[in-house]
């Protein structure tokens, strides 16, 4: 949806590059494997070179990983927006329950309580609350919100 107002984005999905690293490696949580970083990196370098914006969305609840991935975006293009979506822990609760894809439950469930914590506090992004919106809302929003600030990392 919000690709899709933005003219000229694309979406890169690190998700997509943890689940075949995840099956040939078998690890349970890709974030670990420095290889899905260094990979989601390249993504957004190559993504870049076609598309003025790329949409990256991903939860990284390790400080040390999320710190190591926006160093590595801010070389590949210091004008860098980081947007966190929050929610409570009930909305949170309520939709990943309702995810279509069922093999992310125990994870989104196991790690509910570390995501919630570690970007309680998150200084280096611009928050966007989205209890009680509809998708659409979110992503009116989120324009709303680069239309008013500095690009920034």
């Amino acid at each position: 949806m919000l690709r899709k107002r933005m003219r000229g984005s694309v979406i890169l999905d690190p998700e997509r590059i943890g689940f075949v690293l995840q099956r040939i490696t078998r690890t349970s949580d890709y974030q670990d494997l420095r290889l899905w970083r260094l990979l989601t990196l390249l993504g957004i370098r190559l993504s870049r070179v076609m598309f003025p914006t790329v949409i990256v969305p991903m939860t990284v609840w390790r400080e040390d990983y999320r710190t190591e991935l926006a160093r590595g975006i801010a070389r590949i293009d210091p004008d860098t927006m980081t947007i966190t979506l929050t929610a409570a822990k009930e909305t949170l609760l309520e939709r990943i329950r309702s995810r279509r894809q069922r093999s992310a439950v125990p994870w989104s469930l196991t790690y509910l309580d570390r995501c919630l914590d570690a970007f309680a506090p998150n200084r280096t992004s611009l928050p966007v609350a989205t209890d009680a919106k509809t998708p659409e809302n979110i992503a009116d929003e989120i324009l709303e919100t680069i239309k008013r600030r500095p690009l920034q990392l």
